[in-house]
């Protein structure tokens, strides 16, 4: 007689799906026809929570302070100011929340300076979904080992 395994059963199982870690996140940025094809972009793809988009700083860091979202995808520019206005106060919140900086200069400058006032990453505006998509795929790793 066989000895009985104690995996028995388990092959002929369907395999399960797996979770995947949904964090949320905060989209920044005042121009209503990018703001909205991101907000799209973002619930399609189904691995965000989009907690809330606003268009000026001041409601950003109202609504982070409020909602705490794991990450916020935070304009350079917005009508009351830039990155390095409101990026050390989104990262002196409590928690903190990643901020990604989104911009349509593709100068190393802006890239470097959002960098240098802390933010992950730096992206275009104009990326490619696919890309954007796994750029905030290796953030949202990030978040999930920390």
């Amino acid at each position: 007689m066989p000895a009985k395994s104690c995996y028995a059963g388990l092959m002929s199982r369907q395999p399960q799906p797996v979770a995947v870690m949904r964090h949320s996140i905060l989209l920044v940025d005042d121009d209503d026809r990018v703001r909205n094809a991101l907000m799209r972009f973002l619930q399609h793809s189904k691995e965000w929570d989009l907690v809330d988009a606003v268009s000026d700083g001041a409601s950003a860091l109202q609504r982070a302070a409020e909602l705490h979202p794991d990450v916020v995808l935070l304009d350079f520019w917005l009508p009351d100011g830039n990155a390095a206005v409101f990026l050390p106060r989104l990262r002196a919140l409590d928690p903190p929340p990643l901020v990604v900086v989104l911009t349509g200069d593709s100068t190393a400058a802006i890239h470097e300076q959002a960098v240098l006032l802390g933010a992950v990453a730096c992206l275009h505006k104009l990326l490619d979904p696919d890309d954007m998509l796994y750029e905030l795929r290796l953030i949202r790793d990030r978040l999930s080992r920390s």
